[in-house]
Formats: C-alpha cells, sequence, structure tokens
C-alpha cells in the first residue's frame, strides 16, 4: 500500500474507498431529498433516514435479455428503504439455495422457510443431541 494511502486511512478512520463508498451514497440521498425522490418505491413512505436507504432496480436485471443494459439502465433505478428491497428480493424467490421449492411459508422475520431444509436440519440436530443411549437412559427413568 503507498504511503498516501495509509494515510488517508488513517486520516479517516477507514479505508479510503468505504469512506468514499459512504460519501457517494450521502451524495445521492442529499440529491434524491432535493429532488422530491425519497418515497419508497416499493411502500410509497418517505425515506428519512439515510441508513433505511437502498438503491434498487424496479426490474430485476438478471432476468432481463440484456442483463448490462438493464444494470445500468436509469430508467430501471429507484430508491426504497432497505427492509423493503430485501423483502421484494425475497418475495421473488422460488427455490431455497439447495434447489427445493418455497411452499409459501414464511418466518417471523419474513424470510421464506424451505421445509426440506428444515426438516434435514432438525434431523442432524436430533440425531447429535438425542443418541441410543439416551433413550435408553429415558425408558429407565421414567417408563416411556
Amino acid at each position: 500500500m503507498h504511503k498516501n494511502n495509509e494515510t488517508k486511512n488513517i486520516l479517516l478512520g477507514m479505508p479510503h474507498g468505504t469512506a468514499n463508498g459512504i460519501l457517494r451514497k450521502n451524495i445521492i440521498f442529499w440529491l434524491a431529498g432535493k429532488s422530491d425522490m425519497l418515497n419508497c418505491f416499493r411502500c410509497g413512505k418517505l425515506i428519512e433516514d439515510i441508513n433505511e436507504f437502498s438503491i434498487e432496480h424496479k426490474r430485476p436485471w438478471q432476468r432481463e435479455p440484456e442483463p448490462k443494459e438493464a444494470f445500468f439502465d436509469i430508467d430501471n433505478i429507484s430508491f426504497s428503504h432497505i427492509k423493503c428491497n430485501v423483502d421484494a428480493r425475497n418475495l421473488m424467490k422460488t427455490h431455497c439455495p439447495k434447489g427445493h421449492p418455497y411452499n409459501g411459508s414464511v418466518s417471523k422475520r419474513g424470510w421464506k422457510v424451505c421445509h426440506v431444509c428444515h426438516r434435514i436440519t432438525e434431523a442432524k440436530y436430533k440425531r447429535k443431541k438425542y443418541t441410543t443411549e439416551k433413550r435408553h437412559s429415558r425408558y429407565i427413568r421414567t417408563g416411556n
């Protein structure tokens, strides 16, 4: 690392690239406010705090015939609350990361639940925590 970059990192108290990212987000948030563009694309409510502010694509660019063009298309960009953005992305998912289809269940936190993965995880936990010896010991103690 160059001495100049080290000095910048020390003066900023963080990596210079991180500081640039924060500055850009602050500028965009400020300009969006000046342009009356701080209503969330998803819920329509005002985005009052920069920590709730996210930039999102109105249409998922990955599914477009020309993804690179869709990614950079300014008309495909909007602003939303981070939570609204994440919730919308989560709702679009049809399969879990392991490829099992979701069946519509949603957790208390708003995440889709894969019942196949949940059953597998639960079975592993039970096998690990509830051994033959423990079953036998419980039977001797309780008769069940």
